[in-house]
């Protein structure tokens, strides 16, 4: 939990009834938890029920029901399996007529699961074990889901992961907002030299696929640290969390994810301090996951090239939000998306020139 302060629940529309649907009682208190980029999230604590409760942001998931009932389909799964996966999963909890989900008088769709006690997460990695925790966490999901058919889960973001469209809708935007704005003006070209710098390798998953090197599994979609739960007196990874983005993608591109959250201390938005890309840290990531499940040839030897690539990625993601007004990312300044479109570029620099160094830190295990 990375926030313990009450919140009114009138600052966020029917948060009251919504919580009341799943079950909390009038005593309650509202607990905003994290720091995310896309849902509402908050703690629902009284003296006989805890649980977590999230608004899904209808701006990014078009049919917020199907996030929820992939979320309770993914956790199902995992639950029924849990004896051989050693996954934990929070149960989802359900509102009237057994549905995993509750639409609210205005149209906000929320969802509801129980909250693991005595857990914590947090928002960078602080040592090689969290680290190694957290590959190990990663590895034991993907096993865990390896035998859910991608097929059974909806489309809730199409074209997620699709470098060449991000970057077409950059290109898009980017020539209607030429010196839009100069304050900014910096910052906007040192984006747009890194995106000229890596675009010609944009095309390297969609290739990998067609050469049928990789093939699409059931991921996570969004393994960052900050989606990992931790027991808070041993410190074991035990849940992968924030199940928004689950369904068909490539086992690759989930890894190369976690490798970027986990790489660099720095935060999302910390344009102020160095950034840098700690090859110790992929090593012990990759430890943990390696200990746990295998990868392909052709996965092991192009770690490297998928931490590039998400962290590009991502850094033209952020960009393109804040060329559009900030549409998709929450912010809390105009300049928050163009901060964090420069960090990830600084850190995929970093990444770039630690090619070698990071290639044989795996290339050990």
């Amino acid at each position: 939990m990375r926030s313990e302060r009450d919140v009114d629940p009138n600052c966020c529309s029917y948060l009251e009834d919504a919580a009341g649907a799943f079950g909390a009682g009038r005593n309650c208190r509202f607990i905003p938890l994290g720091e995310g980029n896309i849902n509402d999230t908050f703690l629902i604590a009284g003296d006989d029920v805890r649980f977590v409760l999230q608004r899904i942001n209808a701006a990014v998931f078009t049919d917020p029901i199907k996030v929820a009932l992939n979320s309770a389909r993914v956790a199902g799964h995992i639950a029924a399996t849990a004896h051989d996966s050693g996954m934990l999963v929070a149960e989802v909890l359900t509102s009237g007529k057994d549905r995993c989900w509750y639409r609210d008088e205005g149209g906000e769709v929320w969802r509801a699961q129980r909250y693991f006690a005595n857990s914590r997460v947090v928002q960078r990695v602080e040592d090689s074990n969290q680290a190694r925790e957290i590959g190990g966490c990663l590895a034991a999901f993907h096993e865990a889901v390896d035998d859910l058919r991608p097929s059974r889960l909806h489309v809730v973001l199409p074209g997620f992961h699709d470098l060449p469209a991000y970057l077409h809708a950059y290109d898009r935007v980017a020539a209607t907002s030429a010196g839009a704005v100069v304050s900014a003006a910096e910052s906007i070209g040192f984006c747009r030299e890194s995106i000229a710098r890596w675009r010609h390798q944009a095309c390297f998953f969609v290739a990998a696929q067609r050469r049928r090197d990789v093939v699409q599994h059931t991921v996570h979609g969004d393994p960052k640290v900050s989606n990992i739960l931790f027991d808070a007196d041993s410190g074991a990874a035990v849940a992968m969390i924030d199940l928004d983005t689950v369904g068909a993608g490539l086992v690759l591109q989930d890894i190369g994810d976690c490798l970027r959250s986990c790489c660099s201390s720095v935060r999302e938005d910390d344009v102020r301090r160095e950034i840098a890309c700690d090859p110790a840290m992929v090593a012990a990531v990759m430890e943990g996951y390696l200990d746990r499940r295998p990868l392909s040839l052709f996965e092991r030897r192009n770690l490297h090239s998928a931490l590039l690539l998400i962290t590009f990625e991502l850094g033209v993601r952020f960009l393109t939000d804040y060329l559009q007004g900030n549409r998709y990312f929450k912010v809390t300044k105009a300049d928050d998306n163009l901060n964090k479109a420069v960090v990830q570029f600084r850190l995929a620099a970093s990444i770039e020139e630690q090619k070698q160094a990071i290639e044989e830190s795996v290339a050990k295990r």
